[in-house]
């Protein structure tokens, strides 16, 4: 295990407000399942797609907290998939999800590039900013595991667009 990899799962487990940069795709995967892992009852997801290999990854831990009692997640994503609907069949009482056309999908004021972010009631999110260079593998995102303002402005945005 990597150093990155061992201070990320240390932050999750501890609950400690630490900011992590994300640059990689296997990055992304480990932020983003200890977010799940380490969520005590709600996870939103915003993701403008849900439909690659990628997201096919995600399902394992998604099911995994949708298992546990008393969980909930929410997906806001551009179109319907096959993952979905497997969620939708699975998890009827306990995942939702809205389709929302690609162009209300918010921005980022630096990159102008559409954001993906997760947000849990643990204060941890991920933040995505810039997918420029995905085809090389390369993200930009930032993450943290105990950031209340953060997570509470994430949060409510993600509400504002669910509700719409």
């Amino acid at each position: 295990m990597d150093n990155y990899t061992k201070s990320v799962k240390n932050a999750s487990k501890n609950h400690i407000n630490k900011r992590f940069a994300n640059s990689s795709i296997i990055h992304t995967i480990t932020l983003i399942d200890e977010l799940i892992e380490h969520a005590n009852k709600e996870v939103d997801i915003l993701s403008p797609k849900f439909f690659t290999n990628f997201h096919k990854r995600l399902l394992l831990p998604i099911k995994k907290f949708l298992n546990r009692d008393n969980t909930n997640l929410k997906l806001i994503t551009s179109e319907n998939s096959n993952y979905i609907d497997e969620l939708k069949q699975e998890y009827k009482d306990n995942f939702q999800y809205k389709i929302l056309p690609l162009e209300q999908f918010p921005t980022d004021k630096q990159t102008d590039e559409r954001v993906s972010f997760i947000v849990t009631d643990t204060d941890g999110f991920r933040y995505e900013y810039s997918i420029q260079d995905i085809n090389i593998g390369v993200v930009r995102a930032i993450a943290n595991f105990n950031s209340h303002e953060e997570a509470k402005y994430l949060k409510e945005r993600f509400d504002e667009l669910f509700n719409k």
